[in-house]
């Protein structure tokens, strides 16, 4: 008898068996469906940390784990940036972004934003765009004959008499 005889009459075998014991079969394709979703969470993982990815020796690798040493407050930190159409606007979005992940408690530590400092208040110049630098170098120099006025008479009548040589 061939191979080719012998198969087929092994398949034809087994799918008359098939057919006349259809629970026993999908007892059987249940519990195999269940021992292979159970091997599967006990053995298929996904690790989505983006530093485990790569070698630890690679020598970047390194300098991370000396970094995260060094500065360890900023290990598990998240830097947002906020943007809007003017500062005022940006402010008061800070304002209230800060207001709401403070009262979350359970899930943030801490919340701080670094241009609320009096270092940012004195030195923030220094973190503007060159373009940006040069327009408010221009407008103090336009309105500096005003600001010198206005700080050797600090009151109402100096204010407004500026005001007044302004629009005149």
């Amino acid at each position: 008898m061939s191979l080719k005889l012998k198969s087929k009459n092994l398949l034809s075998h087994w799918g008359n068996w098939a057919l006349g014991h259809p629970f026993t079969i999908v007892v059987l394709i249940v519990m195999l469906a269940g021992g292979a979703l159970q091997y599967t969470g006990n053995n298929l993982s996904v690790n989505t940390d983006t530093t485990e990815l790569i070698a630890p020796d690679a020598p970047f690798q390194q300098n991370r784990r000396k970094v995260e040493k060094l500065f360890a407050q900023d290990t598990h930190t998240l830097l947002l940036v906020l943007e809007s159409e003017t500062p005022e606007l940006t402010k008061a979005a800070t304002s209230r972004l800060e207001r709401l992940l403070s009262a979350n408690k359970d899930l943030i530590k801490s919340v701080y934003a670094p241009n609320d400092t009096e270092f940012f208040h004195r030195n923030g110049l220094l973190y503007l765009e060159n373009n940006d630098l040069q327009t408010v170098s221009n407008s103090l120099s336009q309105a500096q004959p005003f600001i010198g006025r206005i700080s050797q008479e600090p009151d109402l009548n100096g204010f407004f008499s500026v005001f007044e040589d302004a629009l005149g």
